[in-house]
């Protein structure tokens, strides 16, 4: 990462700025969360209704304490389970969170996201921030993609970061924007690409496979591997989830 464009970024949020920032899975505009101004800027440049809240972005724990009234024990099990990962927790809200970030609702949406790049901006910033595309948005910008009929589609990790009943929304949304179209996926979640007409396996930058997922499968090479992988990795992150207690 370049340390002078994240120092910039950060410097830009703390003047009132907005930023364009990833996530795990989209990009999206920033701004810091207890600046009412700096938040508005986002509203305005989005056409975003005024009641539709927004979720505010934290780089630890004790960041998100700050942002709500009470910090329950639930959360605190729930935020140490999943935390940094695609998981909001809403809480009633803090008096340092403005009206316009809940649209004038008593609770507030925290999350810590996955993204080492905007993990540190925030660290730098030193407040939390929010954003206004989230998991919902991709699949609304792969139907406006549709709409406009954009003759190719670059998709860069889709559905990371997301649980499963999300990823399957955002898969078939994927599958409906890619018909009768030129569609360049990048993925580390294969679920994403088994059905391309084509999948082009990297290693130390190098093609090392290609073809599709049931050819791939049968050579049982570093794709099938991988699959392997990715389905044990599930399968324990699902029985993780199962002992979290509500």
């Amino acid at each position: 990462m370049d340390t002078g464009i994240l120092k910039r970024a950060a410097e830009l949020l703390r003047q009132g700025e907005v930023v364009a920032l990833p996530t795990e899975t989209v990009y999206g505009l920033a701004a810091n969360a207890l600046d009412p101004d700096a938040v508005a800027k986002i509203y305005e440049l989005k056409g975003r209704p005024a009641f539709n809240p927004i979720i505010v972005h934290v780089c630890e724990i004790d960041m998100a304490r700050q942002c709500v009234r009470d910090w329950p024990p639930m959360a605190q099990k729930l935020a140490e389970s999943f935390w940094p990962g695609p998981l909001t927790v809403v809480l009633p809200r803090s008096d340092e969170i403005p009206d316009i970030v809940t649209a004038g609702g008593q609770t507030v949406g925290v999350r810590w996201p996955r993204h080492a790049l905007v993990t540190e901006v925030i660290r730098l910033c030193g407040f939390p921030w929010r954003r206004r595309v989230l998991i919902v948005p991709v699949k609304y910008r792969l139907q406006r993609a549709v709409l406009r009929n954009a003759p190719i589609l670059i998709l860069d990790e889709p559905t990371s970061g997301l649980d499963a009943i999300a990823e399957e929304i955002v898969i078939r949304s994927l599958e409906a924007a890619a018909f009768s179209r030129t569609t360049l996926v990048i993925a580390h979640r294969l679920s994403t690409v088994r059905f391309a007409d084509r999948i082009i396996v990297l290693e130390a930058g190098q093609i090392v496979e290609q073809g599709r997922h049931p050819e791939l499968i049968a050579r049982n090479g570093k794709y099938a591997q991988l699959c392997r992988l990715q389905f044990l990795s599930d399968r324990d992150q699902q029985a993780a989830t199962a002992k979290v207690a509500f």
